[in-house]
């Protein structure tokens, strides 16, 4: 026991002062077999093979009764310190897989978060070109129908190109009408005061002299 917690000094007396300290037992009870050296459990090994009689479990009982425990926990310890060594390298193996898994799972989750973030930018430009889209086929209805509007007027006004053509002409000839209009007053009146009684043949002469 005292060679295992590091106690070079394996007599009698060293054992009752270590046994005599307070907390020992906690001690005991916590030793972690990985604080064993490969030469104390060298030199361990070798006494349990020395003494290996006065480490059997009954023999040791005879000596004391916490002799017999303590006796079982030094063989234990010395064959688990054992196959500690044996899976070292695979503790080594495991803490560097378990590192890179940390480390993948670190990348993993700044991927994750970078792909929630390219996500929700493709559904805002999502949205945002079904706003346009929406917006340009509104707008086309709107261009569609202005421009039915100006095919409409563009029809109407070359129907009134033709009226005006044709309410210009009779402009005109009404003007002329109206010009004339005095002249053949007086005639009317002329017929109807001097000749009102005449032949047609006198009417005709007059109507050519006036």
């Amino acid at each position: 026991v005292l060679r295992l917690m590091g106690t070079n000094d394996t007599s009698w007396n060293s054992m009752k002062t270590f046994l005599s300290k307070r907390g020992i037992r906690d001690e005991i009870a916590t030793f972690d077999a990985r604080s064993i050296t490969p030469d104390i459990r060298d030199a361990v090994s070798k006494l349990l093979e020395k003494s290996a009689k006065s480490f059997e479990e009954k023999t040791a009982m005879r000596a004391s009764q916490a002799a017999g425990p303590l006796a079982t926990w030094v063989k234990a310890n010395v064959k688990y310190s054992i196959v500690l060594e044996k899976i070292e390298p695979l503790e080594r193996e495991q803490a560097s897989l378990q590192k890179n898994l940390d480390k993948s799972q670190r990348r993993l989750e700044k991927v994750s978060t970078a792909l929630d973030q390219v996500d929700r930018t493709v559904a805002d430009l999502k949205a945002k070109f079904e706003k346009r889209t929406t917006e340009a086929a509104r707008l086309k209805i709107e261009v569609d129908a202005a421009k039915e509007t100006i095919d409409r007027a563009e029809m109407l006004l070359g129907k009134l190109e033709g009226e005006h053509g044709r309410w210009s002409e009779q402009v005109s000839q009404l003007s002329s009408e109206l010009t004339m209009l005095p002249k053949f007053a007086l005639l009317a009146a002329g017929f109807i005061s001097y000749l009102s009684g005449a032949s047609e043949d006198v009417r005709q002469n007059k109507m050519v002299e006036w």
